[in-house]
């Protein structure tokens, strides 16, 4: 399957077959998604002096929490 970026394939197995084969899969969009979020808590820490984890957001203060 090709991908939106030029020269770049995707391959999908599906996690059934890999388990039977003994192989480990490996989510990299998921990886790349906790990247971004590590990254925007450094970004909102730098900015407003607080130190936030993915457990310690308080969810009254997000407004799409409501």
């Amino acid at each position: 399957m090709n991908a939106a970026m030029e020269d770049r394939t995707i391959v999908e197995w599906d996690k059934d077959d890999l388990d039977a084969l003994g192989i480990l899969k490996i989510d990299v969009l998921a990886l790349g998604m906790l990247t971004a979020m590590s990254k925007s808590l450094k970004l909102l820490e730098a900015h407003y002096g607080e130190r936030l984890t993915l457990a310690s957001i308080p969810s009254k203060r997000l407004a799409s929490m409501r």
